[in-house]
Order: structure tokens, then C-alpha cells, then sequence
């Protein structure tokens, strides 16, 4: 026998863990420096909601809220009390790569296991997740418990599990992410202002990560409910959960759409954890259920050099999520891409293979740590002297340099500009950095997306130099049919002599 146990992350209702006999060890979260204890096991469900309420009313008006991490000595004691009782454990665990949590369970774990002489297992699953996903696998593992599965039975399907639980949700407000640092501040402003509500996920590694972007909240909450329906596997056997932060009614329009589309085993409806809850604000609202499998991985025999082949076949070309799979040293490992990417979309479409070889001009690091990038390179890829460049690390130990662009950062919120202007005023509208066309909405808009500009509009951008062009003034300025093109970067309006 084994007992199960979460943190209180888990956004399990006290009565839910009561059924399941499910232990939650507590979050300690200050409030305007007030200690909160964010899970209490005698709630109510009704108790549970207007707590939350309570509390995420404190955030929108400015409350100071701190969260801290559950100590490896708290860790210790409730794991302690399973094995005086000669039981196994399993912990299933906040995404260790969002929350130190996990490694304060393994400290304690280690300690314990070692206190017991290995008489004992401890087996620590991390959910990759976040919220009711921890909860829903933690019922899970207590109805494997209750058909007489061992620790480590019921810990090895479980992990099996953690790559199918999807975990998606939208916010209220941006700003709570931006100050988490999960978005950057000028982001979270423009996308205020336009009413831009991302849909977001928990990826593959465990990190939060950005899906989709939807115009109005009414439309996020719709395509939560479309992405739910369409990909959710057999939902007549999943307990499926929907997390709030103070968003009840919306809460309950979701479950009321999802029940007239697809039938579940069971809902829970609940309050968003106060942990958790913090970093996304006030409003938030998530679904969690398992969903389908969507890839096929056709491995290559050659595992000296970084390669992969990819099939996908015609019925995943609907698919929101699409997966590389890539083979180095015969390791492998998965990447997402979203199928509205111009990447996703290209490998659904073409419906077939994708190969990559590894390539490029060998230069060596000098004394002093620098590297020369080679002329041919700089001129193909317009890289000026004095510009700025991005240094970061791949997953596969590669250090990668690229050219930095700060209308990058808001490319999701230019093309949510773009389309707002071009429906008020019918025309084609573009967004660019010093490089290429980044965004652009309206007729011919494909003619433009991705097109580098012209050294006259570069210099236009570079010098901030604000052009208006007035019909006839072909040089900046002409008629496409009956639509007239706007450029928005340096005040400019632009033709295609400005393009190369």
C-alpha cells in the first residue's frame, strides 16, 4: 500500500482530497504580510469559493501578495507519517522547472529513504504542470491504489500520463504575467490595450509557454472550449477540471457548452490555487484533461550526425500541435509547433517529410573568447557593424546568436494591431522592424508578410524620419485596386518601390 500526496497546488477542494484520501501539504502565501495558508482541509466547496474570491479581490486592488516555497523539513514530516504507518509514498508535483517545490520533496525523499535503510519507496512524479493537473493524476493514482497496484506500478503509468495531461488556460489581465516575467512589460500594455487574451499551455519540459492569441474574452473562452472538444481522448473516462480565479460564471458557461458537445465522467469546478494563482491574476481560467495522441515519429539509422525525419499524416493537418522529433547520439526528443506557426503549418501541409542536417563555416574562438562571423554570412544576413545581437543556449548545448530585434518582442501584438487598424479602415496595414515586413493585415497581405524593406525605407526608420505621401507621390505612396497601404515604424507610409 502507498499514500498519495500533493501540494497544495494541486487546486484539489478539501472535500475532493477527503474522498480520495488524497494528503495536501500547504502553501504558506503572504498577504500585505499576513500569513494565508492556502489549503484548509475542513472548507466547504461554497467556504472554498468565497475565500478565493476574497482573495484574488485583495489582488486587483494592489494588495501585497508573497509566495514562498513548502520547506524540505514540511516535505519530511507528512512524507514521515506514511512510512511510521509502513506505507509507500507517492508525491505528485508541481512542474519543478516553474517551482522550486520539487526539489525540496527530493531533499526530504533522500533524507527519509536513507533514515529507513531502503525499507521504504518514495516514489516523487513531476506533473510538468500545474493546478488540477497535479490533481487529477493524484485521484488517478489513488484509484490505482484501491485496484491493488504497488508504488511503483502506479508511479510508472502515471509518468505515461504526465505527457498527455494538457493543461491550458487564458488570463484577465497581462499584466500579472509581466510581472512574473513570463511576458515582456510593453507586451503586456499593448496587449491590453487591443484586448488581446493568449491561450497558453504547459509545454513539453514543463514550462509555461504561449499557444494562440484571441481577441475578446468571450472569444478565448470559446476556443478553450473548441480546443478542449477536438482534442480530449475518450472523455466518457477522464475526470476533467476547470480552475478559476474568481471567474465562477464564466466557469460554468464552459462546463455547460463542453457537456452539450462531449460527455465526461466527471467535472471539478474549483477556485484556482492561491500559489499558482499569483503569477497569472484575477480571472484566470484553465482546463486540464488528458489529451490524444498526435505524432508519429519515424526514427533515422544515422545517429552520428543531428538528424530527423518527420511523418505526419493528412488526418494531423487539423491538429493544433505538431511535434519534431530529432535524433542526436540516439537521443531524442520533442519539440512543439503550434499549427498556426508558418513552421507548423508548412510541415502539416506539405503532409509528409522533413529532414535536417547539420551545416555551416567553421571558425575558432580566439584567446579573449571572440569568434568572427564571416563577411558572407553579415552581408546575407544584413548584420551592420555596431548592431545588437541575441546570445543564448540551445537545448542540445548550442550557443546561438541572432540578431536582435525589439519589434520581435511584440510581433504577437503587431499582428493583433494590424488587423485592428486594416478592418476600421479597409486598408492593407504593415508593421516592420529595420529588416522585414514582421506583420501585415488586409488585401494582398501575403504579397508583403516576411518581405525585406528597401535601404530608402531603412533609412526612413533609422533616421525617425515621419514621411506622409500624398496621392501621386508614387515614390512613397501608391494604389493597389481601390486599397491604399499603410506603413507603421517610422510614421512612413510605403510602396513597392520600398520593397525589395
Amino acid at each position: 500500500m502507498f499514500q498519495v500526496f500533493v501540494d497544495s497546488a494541486a487546486n484539489l477542494p478539501a472535500v475532493t482530497a477527503k474522498k480520495y484520501d488524497i494528503h495536501v501539504v500547504s502553501f504558506v502565501n503572504l498577504v500585505n504580510g499576513k500569513e494565508l495558508v492556502c489549503f484548509d482541509p475542513d472548507l466547504s466547496p461554497e467556504e472554498e469559493l468565497a475565500k478565493g474570491k476574497e482573495y484574488y479581490n485583495a489582488m486587483r486592488t494592489g494588495c501585497e501578495i508573497k509566495t514562498g516555497l513548502i520547506s524540505t523539513a514540511n516535505f519530511a514530516d507528512a512524507f514521515r507519517t506514511a512510512l511510521e504507518a509502513d506505507q509507500d509514498v507517492i508525491y505528485l508535483s508541481l512542474s519543478k522547472n516553474i517551482s522550486g517545490t520539487y526539489n525540496s520533496a527530493r531533499l526530504a525523499a533522500e533524507e527519509l529513504l536513507e533514515e529507513y535503510g531502503g525499507k521504504r519507496k518514495i516514489r516523487l512524479v513531476d506533473s510538468l504542470n500545474a493546478s488540477l493537473a497535479q490533481g487529477i493524476l493524484a485521484i488517478y493514482a489513488s484509484e490505482m491504489r484501491d485496484r491493488g497496484m504497488n508504488v511503483d506500478e502506479a508511479a510508472d503509468l502515471l509518468e505515461t500520463y504526465v505527457g498527455k495531461m494538457n493543461g491550458v488556460f487564458t488570463v484577465g489581465d497581462l499584466k500579472y504575467l509581466s510581472r512574473t516575467g513570463r511576458i515582456k512589460g510593453s507586451v503586456a500594455v499593448v496587449g491590453n490595450m487591443l484586448k488581446i487574451k493568449p491561450i497558453l499551455r504547459g509545454s513539453e519540459d514543463g514550462y509555461i509557454v504561449s499557444y494562440k492569441n484571441v481577441r475578446g474574452r468571450k472569444a478565448v473562452l470559446n476556443e478553450l472550449i473548441r480546443l478542449f472538444c477536438e482534442t480530449i481522448e475518450e472523455p466518457e473516462k477522464q475526470i476533467v477540471g476547470i480552475a478559476h480565479a474568481d471567474a465562477y460564471e464564466e466557469s460554468l458557461y464552459m462546463m455547460e457548452e463542453i457537456q452539450k458537445r462531449v460527455k465526461v465522467r466527471e467535472f471539478i469546478n474549483t477556485s484556482y490555487d492561491y500559489c499558482t494563482g499569483s503569477h497569472v491574476g484575477p480571472d484566470t481560467i484553465a482546463l486540464f484533461y488528458l489529451e490524444k495522441t498526435a505524432v508519429f515519429c519515424k526514427r533515422s539509422n544515422q545517429t552520428n550526425h543531428c538528424c530527423s525525419t518527420v511523418f505526419f499524416p493528412k488526418l494531423l493537418q487539423t491538429a493544433e500541435i505538431l511535434f519534431l522529433f530529432s535524433m542526436h547520439n540516439s537521443t531524442c526528443f520533442s519539440t512543439y509547433y503550434p499549427y498556426s506557426t508558418n513552421y507548423g503549418k508548412y510541415i502539416a501541409e506539405t503532409g509528409g517529410i522533413f529532414h535536417m542536417k547539420a551545416t555551416g563555416i567553421v571558425r575558432r574562438i580566439d584567446d579573449l573568447g571572440r569568434v568572427v562571423v564571416p563577411k558572407e554570412i553579415r552581408r546575407t544576413m544584413r548584420i551592420r557593424e555596431g548592431q545588437a545581437m541575441e546570445i543564448y543556449t540551445g537545448r542540445e548545448g548550442e550557443i546561438i546568436l541572432k540578431k536582435y530585434s525589439p519589434i520581435e518582442e511584440l510581433a504577437e501584438c503587431a499582428a493583433g494591431f494590424t488587423k485592428s487598424i486594416s478592418t476600421v479602415t479597409g486598408c492593407l496595414v504593415c508593421v516592420s522592424d529595420q529588416e522585414q515586413i514582421v506583420a501585415a493585415n488586409g488585401p494582398e497581405q501575403k504579397n508583403y508578410l516576411g518581405k525585406s524593406i528597401s535601404s530608402r525605407l531603412e533609412e526612413a526608420i533609422l533616421n525617425r524620419k515621419t514621411v506622409l505621401a500624398r496621392p501621386g507621390e508614387k515614390a512613397y505612396f501608391f494604389n493597389f485596386g481601390k486599397h491604399r497601404q499603410y506603413y507603421s515604424s517610422a510614421g512612413a507610409h510605403f510602396s513597392d518601390s520600398l520593397l525589395r
